[in-house]
């Protein structure tokens, strides 16, 4: 099949699946895996996904987390991880990247959050090396190097000015996963809220497996553009699944549930608590539904619904009619009143004959728009 015809195929094509099904066919073991959060909308369902069907061998990109790439590791599922901040919560004792990194079961890659950022922005456009500041040759990030050895940081001349530039490789994963409020059956990703790193982290990536807390009619994503994060065509699998970032939160849908991350983090402390974590919460369920239903069991059915958000509309704003096309299916044009053919025949004509028809062009819609 041609580029072209595929690329027409993905973009049309219905891409509504199970986390299951989605994770099967796009994450293979030893492979690098995105998980496209910066602290927010974060994955979970996705990752506990990963986890279910024990990917392992895996190099892990993130940026910013909270525990996600705890859980990751704790699951046995890295090999290596390349990050710029992986949340303690403030506890001082053991975690389980920690405890992997003492026994030597993974290798890490620390950035800073600029230097990983630009990395993304590099793989995500398609560039040869994103470039960072040179205060960094004076800390240890720059120093310390693990897998990544002397590709980590090189430095240039800058051909303008003759000076040293630090330079970092594009990141260009595998695979990205990613949350967002919602998206059509074709991929069209629509995210609001704190931005981070999330588009890049995605658009870096080969494939993309995208969960949703609601798959929407294409019309709204084309009312509402402004919101589209990720065009379809760039989308592999969309899947549909409420709640699928908690215990994380989602702008305009739930809060963060502080209550059961604690949970999470106290367990982190010991392995096998951390053991009993991964039983009861990803190994013991099938889905995330059956999750949902175990939390309700657990805590009580109407807690859940206690974190969502209330409704705040914000202000209404002009966007007017700019993805309206020139001429419609029929050859139309409700702007000038004319057809494709009529415009063609005037601009042929050439300059004194467009000026003669300013008065047509002028009173063309009203009576095309009688006539259609």
């Amino acid at each position: 099949m041609e580029p072209e015809a595929a690329l027409s195929m993905k973009r049309r094509s219905n891409k509504v699946m199970s986390a299951e099904a989605a994770v099967a066919s796009c994450v293979l073991d030893s492979t690098s895996l995105s998980v496209a959060t910066f602290c927010n909308s974060s994955p979970y369902a996705l990752v506990h996904e990963v986890i279910r069907q024990r990917k392992k061998d895996l190099t892990l990109l993130n940026q910013s987390c909270f525990e996600e790439m705890d859980l990751l590791v704790a699951g046995g599922c890295a090999r290596r991880m390349i990050s710029a901040y992986v949340s303690k919560a403030g506890i001082a004792s053991e975690t389980p990247i920690t405890r992997a990194l003492r026994n030597g079961t993974l290798e890490i890659e620390e950035y800073s959050n600029f230097a990983f950022a630009a990395m993304l922005q590099a793989g995500g456009h398609g560039l040869p090396f994103g470039i960072v500041s040179p205060a960094i040759i004076h800390s240890d990030i720059f120093r310390k190097r693990s897998f990544a050895g002397e590709d980590k940081f090189r430095v240039i001349k800058c051909p303008y000015s003759g000076k040293d530039v630090v330079t970092v490789p594009p990141l260009t994963p595998d695979v990205a996963i990613v949350h967002a409020q919602r998206a059509d059956a074709f991929g069209n990703t629509q995210y609001w809220g704190t931005p981070g790193s999330n588009k890049m982290a995605a658009m870096a990536a080969k494939r993309i497996i995208v969960s949703v807390e609601e798959v929407v009619d294409s019309s709204l994503v084309k009312g509402s553009y402004q919101y589209t994060m990720l065009p379809g065509f760039m989308v592999d699998a969309v899947v549909p699944e409420p709640f699928g970032s908690h215990p994380a939160e989602v702008m305009g849908y739930y809060r963060y549930d502080k209550f059961f991350r604690g949970q999470i983090w106290a367990q982190f402390s010991d392995a096998q608590r951390t053991q009993d974590l991964l039983e009861e919460w990803i190994f013991g369920v099938k889905d995330r539904n059956e999750y949902l239903q175990r939390f309700a069991l657990r805590f009580g059915p109407t807690e859940l619904e206690r974190l969502r958000t209330h409704p705040t509309p914000s202000d209404s704003v002009r966007v007017g009619t700019l993805a309206e096309p020139l001429f419609d299916e029929t050859g139309h044009s409700r702007l000038f009143g004319l057809s494709r053919d009529e415009m063609i025949s005037l601009l042929e004509a050439g300059p004194d004959s467009l000026r003669d028809s300013r008065d047509v062009l002028s009173t063309g819609k009203e009576g095309a728009s009688s006539g259609h």
